[in-house]
């Protein structure tokens, strides 16, 4: 059952949730509108493209590397698209960041270079886009590089299968300020007669 929480003008929808993501771990939960929700949605996009599969995040502490197949999503890189473009009204002004978003992805263990093969490939297909908008707010997949195989030698001195892929997605930060405005006609003064 989708959500849909809005803060912005317009109902844009900030807050999503996806039936599939609900139940896919204990990060899940909805997918809302700020950056750091970004990289909650793209593991619930894995967790329904690869059902199954473990999804954790990379640079996190004290992790216990899983036996089975498993994936990383590491935040590499955030880049300004363009100048702010901002609107207003009587209550705020609204101002939106388009902002380029690559994330690593890196598949370990079995199966690790198709799983990388297949979302390289899906990642620029309609249903990547069709995924994103359904189920995030001002997100949207832009590609994905080229898939490659990342040395990996574990503790026992022994190669492990690892392919690694770089997802690119633009995320347009939204800030509403709220502002003081009056509802008088600035041209009418009152007289006190």
């Amino acid at each position: 059952m989708e959500q849909n929480h809005c803060q912005t003008p317009g109902g844009c929808g900030c807050v999503r949730t996806s039936p599939e993501a609900e139940g896919a771990g204990t990060d899940t939960g909805p997918v809302d509108a700020r950056i750091s929700g970004v990289i909650v949605a793209l593991r619930a996009y894995l967790i329904d493209l690869f059902p199954g599969l473990q999804v954790e995040y990379g640079q996190t502490n004290y992790n216990v590397t899983p036996g089975q197949p498993f994936a990383l999503i590491t935040p590499i890189t955030q880049v300004r698209l363009s100048t702010n473009r901002s609107s207003y009204s009587a209550t705020g002004k609204l101002s939106v960041q388009p902002i380029k978003l690559r994330y690593q992805i890196d598949f370990f263990r079995d199966g690790s270079q198709d799983r990388a093969t297949i979302l390289a490939q899906l990642f620029r297909d309609v249903d990547a886009a069709t995924w994103f908008a359904r189920y995030t707010a001002h997100t949207s997949p832009l590609y994905a590089d080229e898939v490659h195989q990342t040395a990996l030698i574990n503790e026992s001195d022994l190669y492990e299968e690892r392919w690694t892929v770089d997802v690119l997605l633009q995320y347009n930060n939204v800030i509403l300020q709220s502002q003081k405005s009056t509802d008088r006609d600035p041209s009418v003064i009152e007289v006190g007669v």
